[in-house]
């Protein structure tokens, strides 16, 4: 099985023309526990890699998408349209490039453009069918100026919502894990059942 090759505008994330945002230092620290580290972020850049510390990130420049993730761990916060980098992610892990990972989007754009993408039933898994943290309240993402990573967070105008693929050693208990994790940023659904039946079906 070849891994897909995609490609995307790369748009600064959270639409905005004059800051970068890097991931939330204390959800990329509740990754970090739940999957014992994180080996890939495929839209990274240097000053977002210090709050995120993956082994490999890719930066705009390199075209994360173009590439094939081939990592045990994965981080994923990306650019818009968020939808592109899913089917990348669900793709890699389906077909066991990616063992596990943590994606990061904006809850009901993410969830609807996913959906809508989805025009065939044998297409990657979409992320209703995975184990979904939805924060209580808005996220504190840092900024990025240039090179500089600004360490006071600030929150955006969207609704987050956290995504965790399992690995395939343990399911279970790593969906445990991340339930007990990630609830202390808020209601954590889709646990029961819909992991192992995403798992069922690329095993079948």
């Amino acid at each position: 099985m070849t891994a897909p090759r995609l490609s995307a505008p790369a748009n600064p994330r959270h639409s905005s023309k004059s800051v970068e945002w890097a991931s939330p230092p204390d959800v990329t620290a509740a990754a970090r526990v739940v999957m014992g580290g994180i080996d890939l972020d495929p839209a990274s850049s240097p000053a977002a890699n210090r709050v995120v510390g993956a082994r490999t990130f890719y930066t705009r420049a390199q075209d994360g998408l173009a590439r094939v993730w081939d990592a045990d761990r994965v981080w994923c916060n990306p650019p818009t349209p968020a939808a592109v980098w899913w089917r990348k992610l669900a793709h890699s892990w389906a077909h066991g490039f990616v063992d596990q990972a943590v994606f990061l989007g904006f809850s009901v754009e993410f969830l609807q453009t996913t959906q809508a993408a989805r025009v065939a039933a044998a297409g990657p898994p979409l992320p209703l069918d995975f184990p979904i943290c939805f924060p209580s309240s808005r996220l504190r993402f840092a900024r990025i100026r240039g090179d500089r990573l600004d360490t006071r967070p600030k929150c955006p105008s969207h609704a987050s919502c956290i995504v965790f693929l399992p690995p395939r050693a343990a399911p279970s208990r790593a969906v445990r894990t991340f339930v007990d994790v990630f609830g202390a940023f808020g209601r954590v659904t889709n646990v029961e059942g819909r992991a192992g039946r995403a798992l069922s079906a690329i095993a079948s």
